[in-house]
């Protein structure tokens, strides 16, 4: 398929330039609006610009909304979305996108009738061929780790056009690999947050890593 011919769906156009930007998108299970608070404060200190609230935890859809409240410049996702609820929900709610950890077609037409961002998630080329197909512009490549960063090179080959967010057990080590991959335009994952533990107060080494990670990718 090529540019000619290949249908574009506009709303996903903003949160593809707000992860091209972005260029990290830390994901994170919160249990608490403290614990959102404190990681709002912690990202801004940082730089960052964007996060995933991973929807494991009974208090993840009041932690991002509270997230989104108090920091309202930092665009909050809510990921691991799995059902027309629960993309009903982070819509209703204000979330800024979603994430799907894969694809399904209802899922992706329901989100487009909200014009609600949303970024369906891949490990096939068969799913990626049925992602595009959509008009899709961008999509999360997982488990990002497992399948490693030869594979989805392989895979990219074929779809030159696509933009690509590899999440999933990403480990510091191969943050390179997946980065020098041409249609990868952001990293998503907790790897960065590892000495975050939900203490009233954060490292200040994690802070300065934090600070490092965004100089070397951005």
């Amino acid at each position: 398929m090529n540019e000619e011919q290949r249908v574009v769906t506009s709303f996903q156009q903003p949160l593809l330039d707000c992860l091209r930007a972005a260029r990290i998108l830390p994901t994170v299970v919160l249990r608490s609006e403290d614990e959102a608070l404190l990681l709002g404060r912690l990202l801004e200190a940082a730089g960052y610009s964007a996060v995933e609230v991973l929807l494991r935890d009974p208090g993840a859809w009041k932690s991002a909304t509270a997230l989104k409240a108090s920091f309202p410049s930092l665009v909050v996702g809510m990921g691991t979305l799995k059902s027309r609820a629960d993309i009903e929900k982070a819509h209703k709610l204000g979330l800024d996108f979603g994430v799907s950890p894969g694809f399904q077609g209802d899922l992706w037409a329901f989100a487009e009738e909200r014009a609600f961002a949303y970024l369906p998630g891949f490990s096939t080329a068969s799913e990626l061929m049925a992602i595009e197909a959509r008009g899709a512009l961008c999509a999360k490549f997982f488990p990002a780790e497992a399948l490693g960063p030869a594979y989805l090179t392989q895979v990219m080959a074929a779809f030159p056009g696509m933009s690509i967010v590899p999440s999933g057990g990403l480990r510091q080590e191969h943050v390179p690999l997946f980065k020098k991959i041409t249609q990868v335009i952001c990293l998503s994952g907790s790897w960065m947050l590892g000495g975050w533990d939900s203490k009233q107060v954060y490292p200040a080494e994690l802070l300065a890593s934090l600070k490092t990670l965004k100089a070397d990718l951005c």
